[in-house]
């Protein structure tokens, strides 16, 4: 992985097939709910961004909020949080 000028990790871009490994997250329990996240999101942005840009997104996403809400509430909040996410990363992509 490369670092950016301002110290943060860079963002994946590389073409990733549909079927790749599952993503990976701190808590393996929420394999199949990140999967199921990533699997809403690329139908919204594929056409964007490549679906291992999405993929760790999602998986971020649900990291940072797994230990602070209720699982039921995981699956809409990490992709509340994702889109935002993504939104910015395209922001920045079509800005630079």
């Amino acid at each position: 992985m490369t670092t950016t000028e301002y110290g943060r990790n860079a963002v994946e871009t590389s073409v990733v097939t549909a079927l790749g490994p599952r993503p990976v997250t701190r808590r393996p329990e929420l394999t199949d709910t990140t999967s199921a996240i990533i699997d809403e999101l690329r139908s919204a942005y594929l056409d964007v961004l490549p679906t291992g840009v999405i993929a760790q997104y999602a998986g971020q996403a649900v990291n940072d909020l797994s230990s602070s809400i209720c699982i039921e509430a995981l699956p809409e909040m990490a992709i509340r949080l994702a889109r935002v996410r993504l939104d910015a990363q395209i922001g920045r992509a079509t800005a630079g």
